[in-house]
């Protein structure tokens, strides 16, 4: 599974990535093999008992990383609808996934926007949301 996601990115940016954030299921010695051998760092726990005299090997920039990128799916599951998805073909599912990642950045521009127009006009937000 992780070979593959490797492919498909040097088949999309045509290099190796860098670094590779995996769930902890996915951190397992055929997958730790595969990335010693193409030089990708890949985050994680080292396999084994934690030795007393050092602390565990894991970069907090790594952690934090993977904790707001799982943040982003909950938000469209909860927010954007993934929870919903009903679609049966592959096409079809992509499709409606990328239409939601669409929807949240499009809501977080607006947002953005939003906020400069009531800070330069000082326009009550109340009334921009006003409608009738």
């Amino acid at each position: 599974m992780l070979e593959n996601a490797i492919v498909d990115y040097v088949m999309r940016f045509d290099i190796l990535p860098e670094k590779i954030q995996e769930d902890r299921i996915y951190v397992s010695r055929g997958n730790r093999r595969l990335c010693k051998e193409l030089g990708i760092k890949l985050s994680g726990k080292p396999l084994g008992k934690p030795s007393k005299d050092s602390p565990a090997n894991l970069d907090k920039s790594d952690v934090g990383v993977r904790v707001e990128i799982e943040g982003k799916f909950g938000t469209l599951k909860t927010r954007n609808g993934w929870s919903r998805i009903m679609a049966r073909m592959l096409e079809t599912g992509e499709a409606v996934i990328s239409m939601a990642v669409l929807a949240m950045n499009l809501n977080k521009k607006v947002k953005s926007f939003l906020r400069v127009f009531v800070m330069i006009y000082n326009v009550p937000y109340y009334s921009i949301l006003d409608v009738a």
